[in-house]
């Protein structure tokens, strides 16, 4: 019974990152990074004294695992080469954080045995809470203003709008995919609720990626039904029917609700508009991060450098910011911190799970497998489409997401292999 409590309990404890107090600081990532820090060498602590038999489970090759260890070591050999080693140290210890609490989570779902079922009931609960969280937020600033523009509370847990609206994208195909497959009729009704709340906020947030990725995701979810239309049965059909019609009602009601009082924010008007000045901002961002890999390609300048170098490369025409914090890309920007050595591994992390999941598909027997292979594919995508335009790297909430799904694949893999 206490060993069953406890493994519930590191696995839920990960998902207890909004909730940290921030203590008044102006940014959540502080006292989020010093939560998972502290509770990931409790946990690692424990594994040592009371589960030192059950790591066999990480005997097993996990490739992914592997590029991750080793864009660690080469980000840490390029604190050696960087001119600002009290940045670059923060930020090695930041990602130390977050690859230790992906070997946590990853022996935590070895050892449940309905880890699939877990991992879902985890990102509904986290859905609906954050959902929930921005429409109240929402309604309660629409009823007393007399226009509507995105305000930094709609951010969520997340201290960023753009990448808040992401979190809620990355969420929707685990949603999906207990609506369209649970027999528990609590369980579709609260993943349609959720369903329905997350599409209508990530509209009122307007971020043009995060409404572009949801298009995606919805045009690929419908091309899916459609081939394996015969094979759904009749009232599966219906049930993903009347789910994707809940969800076209409610982008007809919110383009309703801020038409009348912002109509450059309609959904359609937002992703349609290139007039922004962010996007021009963004695309230089990418061009300096590549001059910068350029100017120095083996080992870059150094982790968490970039905030610094990117002084260099301020334009004329910039008037919102000083100098770029991020370069809006992860991947890049890794690049241009750890060289191209260091940027590769920590992109074939992503790729070589990818290509797993991609194999697990086509070779699945049950249509059970294929399907929660199917959405989780799709959050590997979904989060990968954030690192080509935002900074989840750094923001543990974010991470939160994206551990979660690394962690039940590579246990997936490891029992397959068991």
């Amino acid at each position: 019974m206490i060993r069953k409590f406890y493994l519930l309990f590191g696995i839920i404890s990960l998902a207890l990152i909004p909730f940290v107090p921030i203590f008044k600081v102006i940014d959540r990532i502080g006292p989020q990074y010093l939560y998972l820090s502290v509770i990931q060498v409790t946990f690692s602590i424990i594994f040592l004294l009371f589960f030192r038999k059950d790591f066999s489970v990480i005997k097993h090759k996990i490739v992914s695992i592997n590029f991750y260890a080793a864009f660690l070591m080469v980000a840490l050999c390029s604190i050696i080469f960087s001119n600002y080693k009290e940045e670059s140290i923060l930020e090695w210890f930041k990602h130390f954080t977050n690859f230790h609490t992906l070997l946590n989570i990853f022996l935590l779902f070895c050892l449940l045995p309905k880890r699939i079922e877990l991992f879902t009931y985890i990102f509904l609960a986290l859905s609906l809470i954050e959902s929930i969280y921005i429409f109240y937020i929402f309604c309660d600033f629409y009823s007393v203003s007399e226009t509507y523009f995105r305000f930094r509370a709609l951010q969520g847990f997340s201290s960023n709008q753009n990448i808040g609206s992401f979190s809620l994208l990355m969420k929707l195909p685990v949603l999906f995919y207990l609506a369209k497959t649970s027999k528990n009729k609590i369980l579709v009704f609260l993943s349609i609720v959720a369903i329905v709340l997350s599409v209508f906020d990530i509209q009122i947030i307007a971020s043009r990626a995060t409404l572009l990725g949801t298009v995606l995701f919805l045009s690929i979810v419908v091309i899916s039904f459609i081939f394996q239309y015969r094979k759904t049965p009749n009232y599966l059909r219906v049930r993903f029917i009347s789910i994707l019609l809940l969800v076209a009602i409610t982008v007809v009601i919110q383009n309703k609700l801020i038409t009348e009082k912002n109509a450059q924010l309609v959904t359609t008007n937002r992703i349609l508009s290139y007039e922004d000045s962010s996007i021009a901002y963004r695309v230089g961002y990418i061009f300096d991060a590549l001059n910068h890999l350029k100017k120095y390609p083996i080992i870059g300048t150094g982790i968490g450098t970039w905030k610094i170098y990117s002084i260099g490369y301020v334009h004329e025409d910039q008037t919102e910011y000083q100098a770029p914090y991020h370069a809006h890309n992860d991947f890049l920007q890794l690049f241009a911190e750890t060289g191209i050595f260091g940027g590769f591994f920590y992109l074939m992390i992503f790729v070589f799970t990818i290509l797993e999941m991609i194999r697990k598909l086509f070779t699945s027997k049950t249509i059970y497998l294929q399907s929660i292979y199917f959405y989780i594919l799709l959050c590997l995508f979904i989060f990968c489409l954030d690192s080509s335009v935002n900074f989840p790297r750094i923001r543990p909430y974010s991470q939160m997401n994206i551990i979660y799904v690394l962690g039940l694949i590579f246990s997936i893999k490891a029992s397959d292999e068991n």
